[in-house]
């Protein structure tokens, strides 16, 4: 997940060093640099949460396999 989240900031300053190549109004390249921050800012805080919630319901996933498995067994 770290590797990730550096790829995906690495994707998010390349995204917001993309209006400077082209000659936008300055305006236009704020408010783009602004949302791309935005968005990447809240795509990281979701796959966060995604982690984090996955690693809680990690013990409750074995039970998921161990419950059918020796269910059918006896």
């Amino acid at each position: 997940m770290p590797n990730y989240a550096k790829q995906l900031d690495q994707y998010a300053k390349q995204l917001s060093a993309l209006p400077n190549r082209y000659r936008l109004p300055p305006i236009w390249r704020q408010s783009l640099g602004e949302w791309v921050n935005s968005a990447s800012a809240g795509l990281l805080n979701w796959l966060q949460e995604v982690a984090l919630k996955t690693v809680r319901l990690a013990p409750y996933l074995l039970w998921l396999v161990l419950i059918p498995v020796l269910g059918s067994s006896f």
